[in-house]
């Protein structure tokens, strides 16, 4: 394919497109076998950096997928490495009509048998720098949801692999797709979900958003009966009267504090009451009242002021 001929080339596909659509060709025996054989002319098509050429090839295989439906697999098959190469493409613009119409291939085919390749691809170590992984992992939360739960049961350990190595990835968008793909995963397997969910890390299942406390008390701990001493204990605790509180008296101050203090000073004129008493200018200080009633004898806290 050169620069003179790129066009011939698009529009011999663009007539393949057309004569599924409208004569339907794919219906002829031997139809896959031929497409096989324009594998070169696909593969060149669909990495060409003329943009109109790959989304021509990007359409032919999106109408493919479309009226093979499930008998798109042997195609898929070719297809795929190239396809898995050109998620990690530098140009935005074909990476994003490439996953976007891989993705509608999977809507329109299924292709179950490509969900343990891409979760071989997610669970390699050597794998966590690719910038196609975030692109794989939406693609694999499309293969676990449109395809039945019989067939998705077979991978079963490829998809947990995946997901424990995704859920801890660096990009932030790819343990989004870790959390859509066990969402996903959670409502196709509730049985297998409660055995795989034990394994996982705490890091794990913070980042798929899995909260222990969520599960049901009675699933977590078995429920004892009282015995009859434990029934008899809690009936006489019941009986028994609330303890009673001490009861506080409170110190009333004394009336008629102030003719008190100065009769006290009447009555004991000539004494020594400047350990009770406050002078000043040979007159009593009253301040704060603190006249206390103590064994029938008032006994002075304290100034009093007037």
């Amino acid at each position: 394919m050169t620069d003179e001929n790129w066009d011939d080339f698009n529009k011999a596909i663009e007539n393949i497109n057309t004569w599924c659509m409208e004569d339907r060709v794919y219906e002829y025996q031997g139809f896959i076998d031929y497409i096989k054989e324009l594998k070169e002319i696909i593969i060149a098509s669909l990495t060409s950096e003329r943009t109109i050429l790959s989304a021509t090839a990007v359409d032919l295989l999106i109408t493919l997928a479309k009226c093979l439906s499930t008998k798109f697999d042997p195609i898929n098959e070719m297809i795929l490495p190239t396809i898995r190469h050109l998620f990690g493409r530098s140009n935005k613009v074909h990476v994003s009509r490439t996953v976007s119409g891989y993705k509608q291939i999977i809507h329109y085919a299924h292709l179950p048998r490509t969900i343990p390749k891409f979760c071989s691809v997610l669970s390699a170590s050597h794998q966590r720098q690719d910038p196609a992984r975030i692109y794989l992992a939406e693609c694999l939360e499309i293969l676990i949801r449109v395809n039945a739960s019989e067939k998705v049961i077979r991978y079963q350990k490829e998809i947990e692999s995946a997901i424990k190595v995704i859920a801890v990835d660096a990009t932030p968008d790819v343990r989004r797709q870790a959390r859509a793909c066990f969402e996903i995963y959670r409502q196709l397997f509730p049985e297998q979900t409660e055995a795989f969910v034990i394994g996982l890390s705490k890091d794990i299942k913070k980042y798929l958003a899995i909260n222990d406390q969520s599960k049901p008390v009675t699933s977590l701990v078995t429920k004892a009966t009282p015995s009859s001493q434990q029934q008899s204990t809690r009936q006489s605790m019941q009986l028994m009267p609330p303890p009673s509180l001490p009861t506080i008296k409170k110190y009333q101050p004394v009336a008629n504090y102030k003719d008190r203090v100065l009769k006290l000073f009447e009555e004991n004129k000539g004494k020594d009451l400047s350990n009770i008493i406050t002078f000043r200018n040979g007159k009593p200080y009253f301040r704060r009242p603190l006249l206390l009633k103590k064994k029938n004898n008032i006994q002075l806290k304290g100034r009093i002021r007037k």
